[in-house]
Parts: C-alpha cells; structure tokens; sequence
C-alpha cells in the first residue's frame, strides 16, 4: 500500500491533471451554452473553460514534482546504502586480507625459525638442534651425528619434514 509511494503520487497528479481539465470543460460548456440571455455566464462559462483547465494542469504539477521528490530521496538514500555497506565491505576485506598476510607471515617465520645449534654436554661430539614445529606451534628438539651436513629433521609431534643444517660447535 505505501510502497512505490513517490509513483503513486505522480499518477494520482496525472489523474487530477486529465479529471480537472475535463470537469472544466464540461462545466465551462454548460455555462457557456445555458446563456438565457445573461452575457455573465457567457464570461463565467469561459473563465471556468480557460482558468479551470490552467488551474488543474498547475495543481497536478505541483503534486507530480513532490512524488519526484519523494522517487529521488528514496534513490539517494539507496545509493547511500549501497555505498555505506560497499565501505564496509571493502574495509572487512582490507582486515581480513591483512590478518592473512600477518597469519601467512607469522607461519612462514616459524617454519624457518631454526634456533641456534646448542651444545650437548653430555654426549661429545653431538650437536642439539631446536626447531620450532609450524603444525603444532611447539619446539622440537633433536640430536644428531656430528659432523653430518643437509639433514631432516622429524618428529613424532610435528608431521612436516623439516631441512635443517646442523653444524657442530
């Protein structure tokens, strides 16, 4: 009932339009033509013919400009919206994307974070290793052979397979 309000005023502007102009015809002959010898009807048949029909095309001209402003006030607030929730939008991708590349950045620095080699007192000549697992978030420690160059390391805990080079100090 009240959707499409602004188009609904303009048609009812274009109804009053064709109405009004015809009733002022219809009333302007009808004076015009029961003259009884009065020359004031002849000119209030004619005033009403000309003045009515004038009158009723400005009357519907203002109603139809108020149902245009109604229909542009109703596309602006659209465009608005539309515009506001496209800004939302971008600035939500612009968060997400960012917390992607920081995530994505984080995971790549643990995955090659490889701490420095630490000496095992107790076993000569065997080097420890510490490395930081990018499945489990959590610190693998291993020894290995001294002496032993391009090597991988693996663990229980951690299932990626990670290249190290352990040097022995």
């Amino acid at each position: 009932m009240f959707e499409n309000i602004g188009r609904k005023i303009k048609t009812l502007a274009e109804i009053f339009c064709f109405a009004g102009i015809i009733l002022s015809v219809i009333v302007g002959l009808l004076f015009v033509f029961n003259d009884n010898g009065h020359n004031h009807s002849l000119r209030a048949g004619l005033i009403i013919l000309i003045l009515g029909s004038f009158l009723a095309y400005v009357n519907s001209l203002l109603i139809y400009g108020f149902g245009q402003l109604i229909d542009n006030s109703d596309e602006m607030v659209m465009h608005y919206r539309k515009k506001e929730r496209e800004e939302k939008v971008a600035k939500a991708d612009e968060i997400l994307r960012k917390r992607t590349e920081k995530a994505a950045k984080e995971r790549a620095e643990r995955q090659h974070k490889v701490l420095q080699p630490v000496a095992d007192s107790g076993t000569a000549g065997n080097t420890s290793v510490q490395i930081n697992c990018p499945d489990r978030d959590s610190l693998i420690t291993g020894t290995e052979a001294a002496g032993s160059e391009e090597q991988t390391l693996t663990s229980p805990e951690c299932s990626s397979a990670l290249p190290t080079t352990v040097t022995n100090q």
